[in-house]
């Protein structure tokens, strides 16, 4: 359907993960058309929402991360369906 469940990992770039946070669990995840939503909670208690679209097999977009009612973090990312 157009849930979306699963995990997240951080992975290591430019930039160490924030807190060195490396997981979180996938929350209120749903693809509406072309537009995959879906929030992450993380082990220091702060959330993410990312919000994508499809290219080529993969889905990429922005993010941000808010703990304190304030915008702690922002970026972009790739994601692919796995199974």
């Amino acid at each position: 359907g157009n849930a979306i469940t699963g995990f997240y990992k951080c992975a290591y770039g430019n930039q160490v993960c924030r807190h060195l946070d490396e997981t979180g669990t996938v929350r209120d995840g749903t693809l509406k058309h072309t537009r995959l939503m879906f929030r992450v909670m993380l082990e220091d208690g702060s959330m993410c929402l990312f919000t994508g679209r499809p290219a080529a097999n993969e889905f990429e977009g922005g993010y941000e991360c808010l703990q304190g009612g304030g915008i702690i973090e922002q970026g972009v990312f790739k994601t692919r369906r796995t199974y």
